[in-house]
Protein backbone atom coordinates (compact mmCIF):
# COMPACT_ATOMS: atom_id res chain seq x y z
CA UNK A 1 0.00 0.00 0.00
CA UNK A 2 2.60 2.75 0.93
CA UNK A 3 4.22 1.68 -2.56
CA UNK A 4 1.03 2.88 -4.26
CA UNK A 5 1.03 5.72 -2.46
CA UNK A 6 4.52 7.11 -3.16
CA UNK A 7 4.22 6.03 -6.56
CA UNK A 8 1.08 8.58 -7.13
CA UNK A 9 2.58 10.90 -5.22
CA UNK A 10 5.73 11.21 -7.05
CA UNK A 11 3.79 10.87 -10.15
CA UNK A 12 1.25 13.64 -9.30
CA UNK A 13 4.78 15.59 -8.34
CA UNK A 14 6.37 15.48 -11.65
CA UNK A 15 3.07 15.98 -13.10
CA UNK A 16 2.96 19.43 -11.54
CA UNK A 17 6.70 19.96 -12.22
CA UNK A 18 5.63 19.42 -16.09
CA UNK A 19 2.81 21.55 -16.24
CA UNK A 20 5.46 24.42 -14.58
CA UNK A 21 8.41 24.06 -16.52
CA UNK A 22 6.50 25.00 -20.07
CA UNK A 23 5.85 27.18 -22.58
CA UNK A 24 2.78 27.45 -24.43
CA UNK A 25 3.77 27.97 -28.14
CA UNK A 26 0.12 27.86 -29.14
CA UNK A 27 -1.55 31.28 -31.01
CA UNK A 28 -0.75 33.11 -34.41
CA UNK A 29 3.09 31.88 -36.01
CA UNK A 30 4.22 33.09 -39.50
CA UNK A 31 3.84 31.08 -41.98
CA UNK A 32 5.06 30.75 -45.88
CA UNK A 33 5.08 27.30 -48.25
CA UNK A 34 7.72 26.47 -50.02
CA UNK A 35 6.80 24.32 -52.52
CA UNK A 36 10.47 23.98 -54.58
CA UNK A 37 11.96 24.17 -50.95
CA UNK A 38 14.32 27.02 -52.07
CA UNK A 39 14.18 28.50 -47.92
CA UNK A 40 15.80 25.44 -46.95
CA UNK A 41 19.15 26.78 -48.20
CA UNK A 42 20.99 28.49 -45.12
CA UNK A 43 21.06 32.36 -46.12
CA UNK A 44 18.54 32.02 -49.05
CA UNK A 45 16.44 35.44 -48.30
CA UNK A 46 13.60 33.25 -47.32
CA UNK A 47 15.46 31.43 -44.67
CA UNK A 48 16.80 34.43 -43.15
CA UNK A 49 13.36 36.66 -43.38
CA UNK A 50 10.24 37.22 -41.70
CA UNK A 51 7.75 35.44 -43.13
CA UNK A 52 4.51 37.69 -43.97
CA UNK A 53 1.56 34.94 -43.91
CA UNK A 54 0.11 33.90 -40.53
CA UNK A 55 -1.33 30.52 -39.57
CA UNK A 56 -3.04 29.92 -36.05
CA UNK A 57 -1.32 26.79 -34.26
CA UNK A 58 -2.81 24.12 -33.00
CA UNK A 59 -4.13 23.83 -36.28
CA UNK A 60 -3.76 22.31 -39.78
CA UNK A 61 -2.93 23.92 -43.40
CA UNK A 62 -6.86 22.98 -43.67
CA UNK A 63 -8.03 24.84 -40.91
CA UNK A 64 -5.81 28.08 -42.08
CA UNK A 65 -6.73 27.98 -45.71
CA UNK A 66 -3.28 27.15 -47.12
CA UNK A 67 -2.94 25.50 -50.25
CA UNK A 68 -5.03 25.27 -53.23
CA UNK A 69 -8.69 25.03 -52.89
CA UNK A 70 -9.79 21.30 -53.55
CA UNK A 71 -13.52 21.37 -55.01
CA UNK A 72 -12.91 17.57 -55.05
CA UNK A 73 -14.70 15.06 -52.91
CA UNK A 74 -14.26 11.29 -52.64
CA UNK A 75 -16.37 8.50 -51.08
CA UNK A 76 -13.49 6.81 -50.19
CA UNK A 77 -11.25 8.84 -48.02
CA UNK A 78 -11.47 12.13 -46.60
CA UNK A 79 -11.04 14.43 -48.73
CA UNK A 80 -8.95 18.12 -47.89
CA UNK A 81 -10.40 21.61 -48.13
CA UNK A 82 -7.25 22.75 -49.76
CA UNK A 83 -4.57 20.71 -51.37
CA UNK A 84 -0.57 21.27 -50.98
CA UNK A 85 2.44 19.39 -50.95
CA UNK A 86 5.93 20.40 -50.01
CA UNK A 87 8.05 22.53 -47.57
CA UNK A 88 6.24 24.66 -45.20
CA UNK A 89 7.92 27.00 -42.76
CA UNK A 90 6.44 28.37 -39.08
CA UNK A 91 8.33 31.22 -37.92
CA UNK A 92 7.96 32.46 -33.86
CA UNK A 93 9.93 34.90 -32.04
CA UNK A 94 9.93 33.56 -27.88
CA UNK A 95 11.52 34.47 -24.85
CA UNK A 96 13.04 31.48 -22.36
CA UNK A 97 12.65 32.26 -18.96
CA UNK A 98 16.26 33.24 -17.14
CA UNK A 99 16.06 30.35 -14.82
CA UNK A 100 15.87 27.28 -17.81
CA UNK A 101 19.37 28.77 -18.99
CA UNK A 102 22.05 25.97 -19.41
CA UNK A 103 18.89 23.48 -19.06
CA UNK A 104 18.46 21.02 -21.90
CA UNK A 105 14.65 22.07 -23.57
CA UNK A 106 12.53 19.63 -25.08
CA UNK A 107 10.72 20.86 -27.88
CA UNK A 108 7.48 18.61 -28.38
CA UNK A 109 5.82 18.57 -31.67
CA UNK A 110 2.32 16.80 -32.58
CA UNK A 111 1.08 15.80 -36.56
CA UNK A 112 4.15 16.87 -38.10
CA UNK A 113 4.93 15.27 -41.84
CA UNK A 114 7.48 13.39 -43.15
CA UNK A 115 10.55 15.72 -41.81
CA UNK A 116 10.61 18.29 -39.92
CA UNK A 117 14.01 20.42 -38.94
CA UNK A 118 14.57 23.22 -35.82
CA UNK A 119 16.31 26.63 -36.58
CA UNK A 120 17.23 27.88 -33.35
CA UNK A 121 18.40 31.65 -33.74
CA UNK A 122 19.45 31.27 -37.72
CA UNK A 123 20.98 27.62 -36.48
CA UNK A 124 19.55 24.15 -37.59
CA UNK A 125 19.12 22.85 -34.07
CA UNK A 126 17.14 19.29 -34.93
Amino acid sequence: MRRVIFSLLAGMALQTYAQLATLDLSGTWRFQTDPMGFGMTPGSELYLSRLAETISLPGTMDEGGKGLPNAARYVDRLSRKFEYCGAAWYQRELTVPEAWKGKQLVLNLERCHWETTVYVAEQRSG
